[in-house]
């Protein structure tokens, strides 16, 4: 991964840009930031403020600053963009003076733009409290704050999107509609029962006994139409897929009732 440093930004430039650039008040305290876990040896006593960034992708909500040289307590703050230039800071590290690899800053992702800003600020006022805008003015180094952009991308890794992939829970498979079932005989002149009550989306099964002379049935709204020989048993299946009041009735002649051999079934939503 390919690191830059950045050094040449007018301290009196940062200050007014940052001055409104919405970056708040608020006070953290050194105890509130992440231990500091930053390899670090002992820094000569004129080594100058400077710091590295490298371009990456942001992990566990934090970023990585490859090299931080700080000749006095302060801080790392990261800063998301605002038209190119620093704007409202998401995260800061409390470091001791000394020089630093890898500094892990825990950012707010969820403000996280495609290029941030990391820049080094001075703890000047209460010891270990972030105080900007406030005493922690950035650091300057020959006249100029010490500031390096770079671009963080969000997106997950490929392990995690595989990961998620195996987590995700499997599609539900469609149920099976439920199956009415019905027993009917036909006489003359009636069906037994009469009426037959069912809901929509379920399966229909009528199974159908002449108990005298040869019948008929016939539901038109479902496409359902059997002969019913004497003696014999018949059955039929269709799906209840509309809603309402259907009549049935008898199609083939069995004597002089024959007209009034009908019943209903009734589709409940």
């Amino acid at each position: 991964m390919q690191t830059r440093q950045l050094l040449g930004v007018p301290l009196l430039a940062i200050a007014l840009l940052l001055s409104g650039a919405g970056c708040g008040g608020k006070k953290v305290s050194r105890t509130d930031a992440p231990a500091d876990t930053t390899a670090r040896t002992e820094a000569p006593a004129d080594q100058p403020a400077s710091l590295t960034v490298a371009n990456q992708t942001i992990v566990d909500g934090a970023v990585s600053i490859p090299t931080v040289v700080l000749p006095v307590e302060g801080w790392v703050a990261v800063h998301a963009d605002n038209g190119g230039i620093p704007g409202a800071i998401i995260g800061q590290t409390a470091l001791s003076a000394g020089p630093y690899t890898d500094t892990k800053v825990t950012i707010d992702a969820t403000k996280a733009t495609p290029v941030l800003h990391a820049m080094l600020h001075i703890d000047q006022g209460a010891p270990g409290i972030f105080e900007f805008p406030g005493a922690d003015i950035p650091l300057s180094y020959q006249g100029t704050g010490v500031v390096g952009s770079f671009e963080a991308a969000a997106t997950p890794t490929e392990t995690e999107a595989v990961k998620a992939d195996e987590t995700a829970p499997a599609a539900a498979e469609p149920s099976a509609p439920e199956v009415k079932a019905f027993t009917m005989t036909a006489k003359q002149w009636a069906f037994e029962p009469a009426t037959i009550t069912v809901n929509k989306g379920d399966k229909v099964r009528l199974t159908v006994k002449s108990l005298d002379v040869d019948h008929g049935l016939s539901l038109p709204a479902f496409g359902v139409k059997a002969t019913l020989k004497a003696g014999e048993t018949a059955t039929v299946e269709f799906n209840a897929d509309k809603t309402g009041s259907f009549p049935f009735v008898c199609d083939v002649s069995c004597g002089s009732g024959h007209s009034d051999m009908r019943g209903k079934l009734i589709v409940n939503p």
